[in-house]
């Protein structure tokens, strides 16, 4: 049962009662909001409560033990009422904390009688100009039960102190361009490397026929040239290509030919990685196929003796990883216009053109001000911990058992083989990242 002070149930005693409630909100920004039901303003204990203009309070239920779980703020979302609907777009409101009081309006002598601590959960916007503020209690918030589940899926939120992944390095600052009324919004200010992808290249440049068993070296596959008393022959593996020109007249652009034709027809896995040109006089010039930053980790070198030099220990100006898919999984923030501090999660992504997975809630305008941020798919593979090489800070268990385990299945007592990590996962990969045996 609750207890209320003297001068309250002195109030409850007469005729007329004038109880009215008084709310009062600590925002997230550290501003405080102060209303009651009453037509002017009234002064208690130092603080000023305002009469509330377009809010109610909703009926407050109590539980048996004299607590209160849950209240709503009905509200109309127009200007100048006094919860102004662009500060609640904005997230000020969001988990503010909110007390409501029990009070003589016409005494007010004190605040007291405490109906409901808690704070602001969701909250609801509706296209008629109306909007419902859920306030859960802290008790309530206390009852709820929070675990983790072993999963395949990391549990951290990227960017989260489990993760460590600093996103504002994955981050980009442009503006809305057009919005086609539903899910795509174009963009304007990305960078080159979320636009246009640039080829890395580099180059073999002979200056004379290479030696009998000198060798070039293409991103770790040896290209291995051999010779007779009269060709010239050229050897991966097994596969060998001849008449490079004579010991006799050297020709090094027909060996550098020869070369071209023999490295474009290889399917060896790492030669293919790369197409084969003529460049200027004895010059083998190489374009990663995969346009992109990715392609400068292609190396290359040179034996002295094959009188060629390579350009660099590896492919170079290879730029951008953007394209197709650049942002998904990420998420857009408005930081300017009615939308600000809205946000909302990318589906794909095509250069400028950014594909949601909602609808924006009100069209935004052009030069509205965005932050794009970068995605992670939550995996350790090349869409999640891998393109960050963060596997280290990987929150799952990528070889637990998912749902197509059949459920009849007993486990048993078994030898495991570790299974190595994935190739294409950069970094190395933590101790802990193993399956032991059960």
């Amino acid at each position: 049962m609750r207890a209320f002070d003297n001068g309250l149930l002195a109030a409850l005693s007469n005729k007329v009662v004038t109880l009215a409630l008084f709310v009062k909100i600590v925002r997230a920004d550290g501003q405080i909001v102060r209303f009651y039901q009453s037509t002017k303003p009234v002064v208690v204990e130092g603080e000023t409560f305002l009469p509330a203009r377009g809010v109610t309070v909703a009926s407050i239920p109590f539980e048996l033990n004299g607590a209160a779980s849950r209240v709503d703020l009905n509200l109309v979302a127009t200007s100048g009422a006094t919860l102004d609907p662009d500060d609640i777009r904005n997230g000020l409101y969001d988990d503010a904390r909110v007390t409501i009081y029990l009070a003589d309006r016409n005494t007010t002598e004190s605040l007291q009688n405490i109906l409901f601590v808690g704070s602001m959960g969701q909250i609801t916007l509706t296209e008629r100009g109306y909007a419902v503020i859920e306030c859960v209690s802290l008790l309530e918030r206390a009852q709820q039960l929070t675990t983790e589940q072993y999963s395949p899926v990391c549990r951290a939120d990227f960017g989260d102190l489990r993760c460590k992944f600093d996103i504002s390095t994955v981050t980009e600052h442009v503006t809305v361009a057009g919005y086609d009324g539903g899910y795509v919004l174009t963009v304007s200010g990305l960078s080159s490397d979320a636009t246009a992808l640039t080829p890395a290249t580099g180059a073999f440049l002979f200056k004379s026929n290479p030696a009998a068993g000198s060798k070039i070296n293409i991103n770790g596959t040896d290209v291995e040239f051999a010779a007779t008393d009269t060709d010239g022959m050229v050897t991966i593996g097994s596969a060998r290509i001849s008449h490079w020109g004579t010991v006799k007249r050297p020709n090094v652009n027909l060996t550098v030919q020869n070369l071209i034709a023999f490295l474009n027809a290889s399917s060896d896995t790492e030669i293919v990685k790369c197409t084969y040109a003529l460049g200027g006089i004895g010059e083998v010039v190489l374009t990663a196929v995969s346009p992109g930053a990715g392609g400068n980790d292609i190396t290359i070198s040179a034996e002295a003796e094959t009188n060629a030099t390579a350009s660099g220990e590896t492919l170079s100006g290879g730029s951008g990883a953007g394209g197709t898919d650049y942002w998904v999984n990420g998420q857009i923030i408005f930081r300017s216009g009615l939308l600000a501090n809205q946000s909302y999660e990318i589906q794909a992504s095509a250069d400028d053109q950014i594909s949601l997975f909602t609808p924006i809630e009100f069209a935004p305008q052009n030069g509205d001000e965005i932050d794009i941020i970068r995605g992670c798919d939550h995996s350790p593979f090349h869409q999640g911990c891998g393109r960050y090489n963060n596997i280290a800070n990987y929150r799952g268990e990528p070889w637990c058992p998912g749902d197509e385990v059949d459920a009849n299945l007993q486990w048993v007592s078994v030898d495991l083989v570790t299974p190595a990590p994935p190739a294409d996962v950069p970094g190395e990969w933590p101790d802990w990242f193993e399956v032991a045996d059960t």
